[in-house]
């Protein structure tokens, strides 16, 4: 019984005090090589405003078109609050990669991941590369996007565990890609 009252507690007053975004929602893609058992990271630059100098992976806001990008507080207004299933969240995540990354890498979508917080919706794929296009894959930003990440590269499961990682990769995200890190490789 007090679980569920502390729960409650806490659920009102985010809800309450609300969090801010880059933007309604956003979108990124993990890039997994479950041939070798790794992922693609980037470090975040001290300049970006969540997760400086952590370990992510390509991503960002989605901002109405009929807004300017900006940080949106939760909740979201709800005729902004975007459907589970919409086709932004994947376009999006391509947009990231190719900004942050200058290129994306043939792959394959094999799990998905949403975090919802009070309208805001992050949506990442989890897309699995093979071996080859790893090897001939050169991420390096776009110009306008070089200042978002001080570095890339490829981790296994160990380093994986050990890293600082950015706040998007919650429990469940980790746990699903470290899933995916390893679905060729067992068995």
């Amino acid at each position: 019984m007090i679980r569920n009252l502390q729960s409650f507690v806490r659920q009102v007053l985010l809800e309450s005090l609300g969090r801010e975004y880059w933007g309604i929602g956003g979108a990124g893609m993990i890039f997994v090589c479950p041939e070798d058992g790794t992922v693609f990271l980037q470090k975040r630059s001290r300049e970006t405003t969540g997760g400086a100098s952590q370990w992510a992976f390509p991503g960002g806001g989605i901002h109405p078109p009929d807004k300017d990008e900006d940080h949106w507080r939760t909740p979201i207004p709800k005729k902004y609050v975007l459907p589970d299933n919409s086709p932004v969240f994947y376009d999006q995540a391509l947009v990231e990669v190719a900004e942050e990354c200058g290129s994306v890498p043939k792959h394959k979508v094999i799990d998905t991941y949403l975090y919802e917080d009070n309208g805001f919706k992050y949506r990442t794929f989890i897309a699995s590369v093979k071996t080859k296009t790893k090897i001939h894959w050169h991420p390096e930003a776009e110009e306008e996007s070089a200042w978002e990440t001080d570095g890339e590269g490829w981790a296994n499961m160990d380093q994986f565990s050990k890293l600082d990682l950015f706040f998007g990769f919650t429990p469940q995200l980790i746990a699903k890609t470290k899933k995916a890190m390893q679905s060729s490789r067992s068995g």
